[in-house]
């Protein structure tokens, strides 16, 4: 029997959630055996694509901007500064190139597909374009959040949405929320959760890299994500550790693991907030779960998400969660509360109260971690691959 070839597209392929469960999920279906896979990356950023070495050698990546000026302007943004006249100029024709190379193709690369799945929802401009080929798509943020006060653009891309033969949610809040919004979308709808292998991660939490080994003997707390407080919240994270510091002094350090463009902005949040010498900046780390599992203490800040993979990690690990409640999926993970301390969205105070607990109430941390264990089973990667066939894929 034939095997059957699956072509994702993504727009990026940088270091976040969305490239870390996409990770995960292209690995399970390699190991299944029974699938080709292609993975088109619309745009090329070169050394800003730290993850793309860990994707397994069976998937066939593929550009749709494979030209260095087609991403001059993205990888510009992104990287460095781009003059605004430089910017104007390239914006005003860039995205007819970049539409004609889609639709160009895509149109070609459709005929080998059985199934389309556009994990980022950002080929749902051209989806009108690709018929009689199965197509779902994966939505990693709520509506709500995503495009709060900007409803037409909102209602656009559902209008794109409603042409996908599966829309993937995330957690059920999102699925509830986006069915709630647009009712004519919830026969599309199916929620399947950001999965692991818990195995592999619990491997990896023991594999230090060098440079940051001496950490797993030190008292710390920890904070993983990209450092852009447009979406994160890293700014809440440091004023409420710099004020339990100040009310009841403890020898934990805060150890923030990633990057992004707002580091220096936090780095001086941190100096101004007179706990710069406790902070610790990693950096970009391709394995952050030797750093999750030693920590006392996994704080976590956000302004909006999907499902926020890194606090199942958190679960995995056995360190118990401190997170503000951004829609979606933060509650969900944590069990309303009993699986991690929900505090509001920016609430320094809240933050501040909640990690003084944990760190003083071992009872409390117990209890935490036992509830949080009994969430792990629907977060295996075999869960979601079965979720997957089903649903996306059309098996069964």
């Amino acid at each position: 029997m034939p095997r059957k070839t699956l072509l994702f597209h993504v727009s990026n392929f940088l270091t976040g959630g969305i490239e870390k469960v996409l990770l995960e999920l292209l690995r399970g279906l390699v190991a299944k055996g029974r699938y080709r896979i292609i993975l088109v990356i619309a745009h090329d950023l070169r050394d800003a694509e730290k993850l793309l070495s860990q994707l397994p050698e069976q998937v066939a990546i593929r550009r749709v901007l494979d030209k260095r000026w087609h991403n001059r302007v993205r990888y510009q943004k992104m990287t460095g500064y781009l003059h605004p006249v430089e910017k104007a100029v390239w914006e005003l024709f860039l995205p007819r190139v970049i539409r004609r190379q889609h639709l160009l193709k895509y149109r070609q690369w459709q005929a080998e597909a059985d199934v389309i799945i556009d994990f980022d929802a950002t080929l749902a401009p051209y989806i009108s374009h690709l018929k009689n080929t199965r197509t779902a798509a994966y939505c990693h943020f709520a509506f709500s959040a995503l495009w709060d006060g900007q409803k037409t653009k909102r209602d656009r891309l559902v209008r794109r949405l409603m042409q996908y033969d599966r829309v993937v949610m995330l957690c059920d809040e999102m699925k509830a929320e986006a069915a709630q919004l647009y009712p004519a979308l919830e026969e599309k709808l199916f929620r399947i959760y950001n999965a692991l292998d818990v195995e592999k991660v619990q491997q990896q939490s023991s594999q230090w890299p060098a440079e940051w080994a001496y950490l797993q003997h030190e008292p710390y707390l920890v904070s993983v994500g990209r450092l852009t407080e447009h979406q994160k919240d890293f700014t809440t994270v440091i004023k409420a550790y710099a004020a339990a510091v100040r009310e009841q002094p403890f020898p934990e350090r805060l150890v923030i693991v990633g990057e992004g463009g707002d580091r220096e902005a936090l780095e001086q949040l941190a100096a101004a907030e007179g706990v710069r010498d406790r902070i610790l900046f990693t950096g970009f780390q391709p394995n952050p779960y030797p750093f999750i599992a030693a920590a006392k203490t996994f704080l976590f800040g956000s302004k909006f998400e999907g499902l926020p993979t890194v606090l199942i990690e958190a679960h995995v690990l056995k360190t118990p969660v401190i997170a503000t409640e951004c829609p979606t999926g933060v509650r969900e993970l944590l069990a309303d509360g009993t699986a991690g301390i929900l505090v509001p969205m920016g609430d320094v105070t809240g933050m501040k109260e909640g990690l003084l607990k944990l760190l003083f109430n071992p009872l409390l941390r117990t209890s935490l971690l036992t509830e949080a264990d009994k969430l792990l089973p629907q977060f295996h990667i075999e869960y979601a691959l079965e979720q997957f066939e089903r649903a996306v894929i059309g098996k069964g």
